[in-house]
């Protein structure tokens, strides 16, 4: 067991999952349910051999680990923390970094827990452990589990971690521990959307190596004369997630010290090793993985030299965990990951898109995608193998999606595929943002019929059919979402998009609910007359925030308005479209401007990435970046 406290102190002081999809996303009751207390008080919960009881949400949780705090961030419950027992140990997840790097961390990175007085001093009502084998540590200065129950503050302990030996820790389990958290914190309808979210994550994984054979695997964690090596329970599970067999997951130990002849005569294709992310106190996984290959030359791991680092903050129980499983699964099994899993459609599929009915006797092999929205939907559902060439502009994708963008044949300049390229790619799907500019011979592109005439077909996103509707609503990306989905015959990664994409919008509605509302410009360019967004997509992420849209009685969708127009409106908030380094430059040509405006007055006029607003896959970003634009003081 001390090799066990060492890896949790290790764990913690360095690390403590980061990938980035449910089979089917929250309806509408379940989004509304979220943003208000869900639970009908009293409750009472089972945890840990423990009866916990609460009148009602309680408002100050202390969190003993990074990976626990990260599930209360998911769930929307930031402003509930009111501390966490160790320092950051790794790096947040791109979208919780705000969050999570502004929460009160009450030790400093690397320097372990604080000690009783400054935990009991948070005054929580609530504890939410990581550990609760070890968080409550009286030998460590660290306050007891007794002395929280005292001073009002129930604990809730991952189930997984209860003792120092829960072999029956699954994955299941901690989808049970984040259902609980959702009902005693009143969120959870946001819970059982985060846990749908994780539950299609690792379906995805499941898809590509579910017809592989279990490769037997050896969890290692560090040490030499024996060998930390992980037994039964939530790793275990993983592993079998990933499509692999613990050699030791057999053992009633979750972790156990393992002789080098013990270990010798087990027959390990691959070893799993944590990676322990910067950590100096322990050597890098390539180091550790060379240790095995040179102690033990004849077991199959090391005659093949295989082994996979698994990111250590992926590897407790959290709302990452599914990057621990994806990483091991690519390892074990990378010619399932090679290709697009198997179709889960069945042929033929006809999808209804922008007036147009497309039938698909199968999934297109060679798509054209006009623009960077359509790439980067494209990329997000796993389908980079079936692009065949990509215009080269756009707004800058994510940077986990920049290697893949950069592996495509990326053609043309600016908006323009010129015709005699795309039609020598010989695609099967062209996608489009814009059906109504894409398409015109003047600009160079090659015409919707000499396009059909060669044999593919047209996906235009919905809600910029005819050049942008005027009642395109937030849903209509989630159409775009599925209906790839359906196209390519990856439904479960199109649904679990979406569900990650609902669990931020609710989480982002529900703080800024109850808001007055505040009359808002979205400007693009131009000093006279202006480029204004009126009714369309860009206005439905604002209406999701409570905004209301200055120019909302224009009959498009985008039109060009005078100055003088611009002066005679009640203005709270300008948004600008920000997609190069010109952003700040409008920006500052409206406050020059318009001086008397209210937003200019306020210093309410805000450079919003253009990747946020059109039509796509990060619009659950866009309605974050509204939301904080218009009500800053709801993320304090």
């Amino acid at each position: 067991m001390k090799q066990k406290v060492l890896f949790v102190s290790i764990l913690v002081v360095a690390l403590l999952v980061g990938c980035a999809a449910p089979s089917m996303a929250p309806q509408a009751a379940m989004r509304e349910a979220a943003a208000t207390t869900a639970a009908a008080y009293p409750i009472t919960i089972e945890n840990c051999g423990n009866t916990l009881t609460f009148a009602k949400a309680p408002e100050r949780v202390l969190a003993t680990y990074q990976n626990v705090a990260e599930i209360l961030v998911a769930l929307g419950l930031t402003d509930k923390i009111v501390g966490v027992t160790y320092g950051q140990a790794y790096d947040p997840l791109p979208e919780m970094a705000e969050a999570v790097n502004g929460l009160n961390w009450l030790s400093p990175r690397g320097q372990g827990s604080a000690g009783k007085e400054v935990t009991l001093s948070t005054q929580p009502d609530f504890v939410f452990s990581a550990y609760p084998t070890y968080d409550f540590n009286a030998s460590k200065g660290m306050a007891t589990q007794e002395e929280f129950v005292a001073a009002g503050a129930p604990v809730y302990g991952i189930s997984a971690e209860c003792t120092a030996q829960v072999p029956e820790g699954t994955i299941e389990s901690v989808y049970n521990d984040i259902l609980n958290i959702g009902r005693i914190m009143g969120v959870e309808a946001r819970a059982v959307a985060l846990v749908q979210q994780m539950r299609d994550q690792i379906a995805a994984v499941q898809q590509r190596v579910t017809d592989q054979p279990q490769l037997p695997v050896a969890f290692y964690d560090t040490g030499e004369d024996l060998l930390g090596m992980y037994g039964s329970g939530l790793n275990a599970d993983m592993i079998k997630l990933a499509g692999g067999q613990n050699v030791f997951g057999d053992q009633p130990e979750v972790y156990l010290q393992v002789s080098k002849e013990a270990f010798a005569v087990t027959n390990p294709e691959i070893f799993a090793i944590i990676d322990y992310e910067g950590n100096p106190a322990v050597p890098e996984e390539a180091a550790r993985a060379e240790y095995l290959f040179t102690t033990f030359p004849n077991l199959p791991a090391s005659q093949n030299r295989r082994y996979v680092a698994v990111p250590g903050s992926a590897f407790a129980a959290g709302v990452r965990i599914s990057i621990a499983i994806e990483t091991m699964a690519r390892a074990f099994h990378p010619a399932a990951f090679a290709t697009t899993p198997a179709s889960s459609t069945t042929y033929p599929v006809t999808i209804e898109n922008c007036g147009n009915t497309l039938t698909f006797d199968k999934a297109p092999e060679r798509v054209a995608s006009l623009y960077s929205v359509t790439t980067e939907l494209l990329l997000r559902l796993g389908l980079a193998d079936h692009i065949v060439a990509a215009a080269n502009f756009g707004e800058p994708l994510p940077d986990d999606l920049q290697a893949a963008y950069q592996g495509l044949n990326l053609v043309g300049e600016g908006f323009i595929i010129p015709k005699e390229v795309l039609l020598s790619q010989k695609p099967d799907l062209v996608m489009d943002n814009q059906p109504d500019w894409f398409y015109s011979a003047e600009n160079g592109f090659a015409t919707v019929e000499e396009i059909t005439g060669s044999g593919a077909q047209i996906y235009s996103i919905t809600a910029k059919c005819g050049g942008g509707q005027v009642d395109a609503t937030f849903d209509d990306i989630y159409t775009d979402i599925r209906n790839m989905g359906k196209i390519f015959g990856v439904s479960n990664q199109a649904e679990a998009l979406i569900t990650e994409m609902q669990a931020t919008v609710d989480a982002v509605t529900a703080k800024v609910a109850g808001q007055a509302p505040l009359q808002v410009m979205i400007y693009d360019a131009g000093e006279g007359p202006l480029g204004v967004f009126g009714p369309g997509s860009y206005d439905a992420i604002l209406r999701l925030v409570g905004g209301e849209n200055a120019f909302a009685d224009l009959t498009e969708s985008y039109a060009q308005v005078s100055i003088e127009a611009v002066a005679s409106r009640q203005i709270d908030v300008v948004i600008v479209g920000g997609y190069d380094e010109t952003g700040e430059t409008r920006a500052d040509f409206i406050r020059q401007t318009f001086p008397n405006m209210a937003a200019v007055k306020n210093d309410r006029v805000v450079v919003i990435e253009y990747g946020l607003m059109n039509p796509g896959v990060r619009n659950h970003l866009g309605v974050e970046a509204f939301a904080k634009a218009l009500y800053p003081e709801a993320f304090e």
